[in-house]
């Protein structure tokens, strides 16, 4: 099967399931109702409200949020040339996730919206770190290095994660259930934010798209090339960040 016949079939296993995303919850909804939902929306119809506001944010946000992780682990494998690599690896969402359990136990926040800028600021530092501990040396970005750094930044995040949760424990309990994985009791306005973020990134990775292609031919093709190699890893690295 070519890649077009593949992609072809992925989005109509796409389509297929954001309709039954749609439909299915504590009540099945039928699909003419779903469809009226959208083109003829009845506000007195616990169907129709069902559809437009609970059911339709958790599907935008279930396909940016797996477009973006998966995006964001096809730079990660091009960045260090390992078909196993994931944001995972790069520490990134180990630091969200210490920075997010870190300002909920100082500041006791609880809001979804500030969770979000409290990830963003520890996939940041996490990211950060990697990339000058990567640098060193030689003064050129190793893939060995950078997938070293990104396991000891994963393990030391996770370990002062734990280390929280167990000394206010009673205090973290939403950030546990947000560490579970959850899209319930997310409205529009919520995922907009997460949305807006996902667009961008995936936008930038689509750019940088030929420049890759470049780039895994090889670092002195690259170079030969005109290429600025050290730039288009910073590149990768921002996206990656941003979509994880």
């Amino acid at each position: 099967m070519s890649p077009g016949a593949k992609l072809c079939c992925a989005g109509v296993v796409l389509l297929l399931c954001c309709v039954l995303s749609l439909a299915v919850g504590a009540t099945w909804i039928p699909l003419p109702q779903i469809a009226a939902a959208f083109v003829h929306p009845d506000p007195l119809s616990i169907d129709h409200v069902l559809v437009t506001t609970t059911r339709l944010s958790r599907t935008l946000m279930a396909i940016s949020v797996g477009a973006s992780l998966a995006v964001a682990g096809a730079l990660m494998q091009a960045l260090t040339r390992n078909p196993l690599a994931s944001p995972g690896l790069f520490g990134i969402n180990a630091g969200a996730t210490f920075f997010i359990i870190l300002f909920s136990s100082i500041f006791s926040l609880a809001s979804p919206d500030a969770w979000l800028w409290c990830a963003f600021l520890g996939a940041a530092v996490a990211g950060c770190l990697v990339w000058l501990i990567g640098n060193m040396g030689q003064g050129s970005l190793s893939p060995l290095r950078i997938v070293l750094a990104g396991a000891a930044m994963a393990a030391l995040f996770s370990a002062f994660s734990q280390a929280l949760l167990v000394v206010n424990q009673d205090g973290l309990d939403t950030v546990l259930f947000w560490m579970a994985g959850s899209l319930t009791e997310r409205s529009l306005s919520t995922a907009a934010p997460l949305l807006l973020c996902a667009v961008l990134g995936l936008s930038g990775a689509l750019l940088l798209g030929g420049q890759l292609n470049v780039l895994n031919a090889g670092e002195e093709i690259a170079t030969g090339l005109g290429q600025r190699t050290g730039l288009i890893r910073l590149l990768m690295s921002v996206l990656v960040i941003c979509l994880a």
